[in-house]
């Protein structure tokens, strides 16, 4: 018996062995094929008689000639966009790109030279640093007209992609709202360090383990392998799914509050800063819940994906209800609250 165990052993052995030398094998036909096809197209340039500089020879190779032409049209921008331009500075006291003069109300002992940290726009598309230099573009005083609170629906894990994170990290009020328990314990986790740091009560995260639905108790709620797809159950959208491997997905009964219930329990007032909606085939009834209901945040947060209302009629919807459309970032439609006094032409 302890022979045949054996014998089980090293052949399970070699096969481990064989494979790996399978997989070094492939990879390193790759990696010498890629690097003969450059090298020939580089050396046969080389060896002609073409006049030129260093650069000017080497934009004749086609493979670097079509990476320079795709970095131009778009992947140089998107590059930069996505590295260098989600950086940014904040001071002690909260400010974006600013320092505290020594007249400031959080002036300390540390103003003379002031502490500063580096962050990073986590958000999906530059949602969160593109709302943090519009709010600051309008004063102090856009403070004194909504609060300083985000409402994060679909907040995930509260970091990656999170329209929250950076705000929160700024000292932002925020409540985090997400169905997956399992990611509210990470959000959890990625907030912990930056939610009220000192212990002072100054700043409110609120993490709520529901779904913002049309009804107060339970729904079934689809959870698949990508945990972004994962969604309330649908029907009609089951059935158009037919056909399709659903054998990694699990349909599960999770708490649902309706907006106004849930703005009741956690005290949300009537004009905040940012309200961000990402709920996956749900998100036009929770905008229209909002709305309905007398809720005028100063920004939305609009993810259209998988709704079924259609766009034209959610944008008739927002100018006749006080916003007017910013930008699309990524699947974010961006919209701002204008004043009654403002005005707003609904034929814009």
């Amino acid at each position: 018996m302890a022979r045949f165990r054996m014998s089980i052993c090293r052949g399970f052995l070699y096969l481990v062995v064989g494979l790996a030398a399978c997989e070094l094998l492939i990879l390193n036909i790759t990696i010498l094929y890629a690097y003969f096809s450059i090298h020939n197209e580089i050396t046969g340039l080389f060896a002609g008689s073409q006049k030129g500089t260093f650069i000017d020879k080497l934009l004749q190779v086609p493979s670097v000639r079509n990476l320079v032409y795709e970095g131009k049209n778009g992947g140089f921008l998107k590059l930069i966009q996505n590295t260098v331009e989600r950086m940014y500075f904040v001071t002690e006291n909260g400010e974006v790109g600013a320092v505290a003069g020594a007249n400031s109300p959080h002036a300390s002992g540390f103003d003379r030279h002031q502490i500063s940290y580096m962050a990073m726009d986590v958000s999906s598309a530059g949602e969160a640093l593109f709302l943090i230099r519009r709010i600051r573009g309008r004063g102090k005083s856009f403070f004194t007209n909504y609060s300083r609170l985000i409402v994060d629906i679909g907040a995930n894990d509260g970091l990656l992609s999170s329209n929250s994170f950076n705000l929160i990290q700024l000292g932002w009020d925020a409540i985090l709202v997400e169905p997956q328990l399992s990611l509210l314990n990470l959000a959890k986790q990625n907030i912990e360090r930056y939610a009220d740091p000192y212990n002072e009560g100054k700043q409110k995260v609120i993490l709520v383990n529901s779904l913002i639905g049309q009804r107060d108790g339970l729904e079934d709620f689809v959870l698949t392998s990508e945990d972004m797809e994962s969604h309330v159950f649908d029907a009609r959208r089951a059935r158009r799914e037919r056909g399709r491997d659903t054998s990694k997905q699990l349909i599960v009964k999770v708490p649902s509050m309706t907006v106004q219930s849930f703005a009741r329990k956690y005290k949300v007032p009537t004009n905040f800063a940012i309200l961000s909606i990402d709920a996956e085939g749900i998100g036009d009834k929770i905008l229209h819940q909002w709305l309905d209901a007398g809720f005028r945040p100063a920004y939305i947060l609009y993810e259209l994906l998988h709704n079924r209302e259609h766009m034209a009629i959610t944008a008739t919807f927002m100018r006749k209800n006080g916003y007017r459309f910013l930008i699309k970032l990524g699947w974010n439609y961006v919209y701002e609250h204008v004043p009654e006094d403002q005005g707003l032409d609904l034929e814009e």
